[in-house]
């Protein structure tokens, strides 16, 4: 299920019966913020895999930073986390994703693959 960004859809328990949740942030306190409350309510819904991805990461220091926010908000229960980079060719060919999913090189396209690889290995098809 992919939903707009907030947290009305734990909230209503849409998400019961899941599996994984991926959820995703950008390196700002509020962004992380709102990433651990929708990991607490993934959580308490009984979801048993919860993925985190960092996107438009620009340097090592922002992913320094949410772990620090992380640890700040005393909430670090995720199954795994992924590094996404900034790729402005996602900005440039917005809204067209066909350009960065085709594209081999780009790091958003290796990043992707990277989480599909995670998602189905906690699915149990790989």
């Amino acid at each position: 299920m992919d939903t707009q960004a907030g947290l009305e859809h734990f909230g209503r328990a849409l998400a019961r019966g899941f599996k994984q949740a991926v959820i995703l942030t950008e390196p700002t306190y509020n962004s992380v913020q709102v990433a651990v409350d929708a990991a607490k309510l993934a959580r308490q819904l009984g979801i048993p895999y919860v993925h985190l991805v960092i996107n438009k990461v620009k340097r090592d220091s922002q992913i320094e930073k949410v772990e620090r926010i992380l640890k700040e908000l005393g909430f670090n229960d995720f199954t795994t986390k992924t590094v996404i980079p900034y790729d402005e060719l996602v900005e440039e060919y917005d809204p067209e994703v066909e350009a960065i999913l085709g594209n081999p090189d780009s790091p958003t396209y290796k990043k992707a693959l990277e989480l599909k690889e995670i998602l189905l290995k906690y699915s149990g098809f790989l």
